[in-house]
């Protein structure tokens, strides 16, 4: 059983978008956390998510302070801003989060992370739409690539249905609404009760 969840990343972390009918809670780790809670009573959790942040960014704000609160799960998402915000490095990507895991893993918690979905929604000119692609799969391969090397449990939403879906976003068209991230929490549950990380085909060529 769960003791204390902890919740590392950014906006999508925070959980910044637009409320729903019929949907009480707002974030995908509010949701996450009410779904575990069904099954660990008096399970505590703390979201550090905040808007904006690259990776390197949430490295240095965000990975001392969970380390300290000692959680025995740990969620780690982000990337979104490393691709989006322009002077994608992918280097600096894969240092900031193999670092990270690392640090987390060898602490003793479960950790688990996601690939980074289809941008292709993004109201941008199509050579950016191209470049956002091609940055975005070059992200998640190493997301994947890392979550098999230290044995992390990852959720793919690169290839999922519903991010493809128009009720699926805010208004902003950048986040998901309060729907949207109740699938994100239902896909992160299920990549959490899975019983190893998942290898893509990608990772297995």
């Amino acid at each position: 059983m769960w003791q204390h969840y902890v919740a590392i990343g950014d906006s999508l972390t925070e959980g910044i978008g637009d409320r729903v009918a019929g949907y009480e809670r707002l974030g995908w780790v509010d949701q996450f956390y009410d779904l575990l809670a069904s099954q660990n009573p008096g399970l505590r959790y703390t979201n550090l998510g905040v808007r904006d942040l690259l990776f390197s960014e949430i490295r240095a704000t965000q990975l001392a302070l969970a380390l300290e609160l000692k959680p025995d799960l740990v969620s780690v998402i982000a990337g979104g801003n490393d691709v989006l915000k322009g002077g994608w490095n992918p280097r600096n990507f894969e240092n900031n989060i193999a670092e990270m895991l690392r640090q987390l893993v060898a602490s003793g918690a479960t950790v688990i992370t996601s690939t980074l979905p289809d941008f292709y929604y993004l109201p941008v000119p199509a050579k950016v739409k191209e470049r956002l692609s091609l940055q975005t799969q070059e992200a998640n391969g190493t997301i994947r690539q890392l979550a098999l090397s230290y044995g992390v449990k990852y959720a793919e939403a690169w290839d999922q249905p519903e991010p493809r879906q128009e009720n699926f976003w805010s208004s902003d068209k950048v986040h998901p609404n309060a729907y949207g991230y109740s699938e994100i929490a239902r896909i992160m549950l299920e990549a959490l009760e899975s019983k190893s990380p998942k290898v893509s085909a990608e990772v297995q060529k």
